[in-house]
């Protein structure tokens, strides 16, 4: 009987063995020889589609944490940071694509134009932290913040665009013509009740975060 035991444990093993998949941060695909990464910037500063070819002979898995940082080599444009985990399979020498919801780093820059492919790629672990607080915990977020906003995927987007811009220092007036410009297309009244209402939402998410 242990021996049987013993038998069906080891077959397990084996199993999970056999299924189990090469797992890889996107940010270190640069490093690896036979997998290679490209992305493209599309919608300005709200997305990017990265593309992952698997020339090995395994089916691999990558993971696109919050946090994750796409470096723009165009030093007058944004650096854009991943605003949702995800995670892409990618078949044994095949190709595979995601579409990643992004917020702008610096709103004193202008936003990446559609297209761009210049990226290097990285990871801010205490953003990607605070990021993922957020998600995990969005119904304290919204009894803090207000449920009106984040009632709707864009409605989300905007306010961890501003948690981006709050949590690294952006000056109002730089957020206010960054919002104008890009968000609102010119519309400058949109802008400030925009900023009016995200900028003090944001700050005292983080500024509550940071007490604990």
């Amino acid at each position: 009987m242990r021996i049987r035991i013993s038998y069906f444990f080891f077959c397990l093993i084996l199993v999970q063995f056999s299924f189990a998949q090469n797992s890889y941060p996107f940010y270190k695909i640069s490093d690896e020889s036979d997998i290679s990464i490209s992305a493209t910037s599309n919608r300005g500063h709200k997305h990017i589609t990265v593309k992952i070819t698997n020339n090995t002979n395994e089916e691999i898995l990558v993971k696109f944490p919050s946090g994750g940082f796409f470096n723009n080599s165009i030093n007058s444009e944004q650096d854009l940071v991943n605003l949702f985990e995800k995670t892409l399979e990618i078949p044994s020498n095949g190709v595979n694509s995601i579409t990643l919801s992004t917020a702008c780093a610096d709103p004193k820059k202008a936003a990446p134009k559609t297209g761009r492919t210049n990226w290097s790629f990285g990871f801010d672990q205490k953003i990607g932290i605070l990021l993922e607080k957020y998600h995990s915990n969005r119904s304290v977020v919204e009894l803090m913040t207000g449920v009106e906003n984040h009632s709707s995927s864009q409605k989300r987007h905007n306010f961890l665009q501003m948690f981006v811009w709050v949590y690294y220092n952006a000056d109002k007036k730089s957020i206010l013509n960054f919002a104008s410009k890009y968000i609102f297309d010119g519309d400058r009244s949109a802008a400030e009740i925009f900023v009016d209402i995200y900028y003090p939402i944001a700050k005292l998410f983080i500024e509550n975060y940071k007490r604990f």
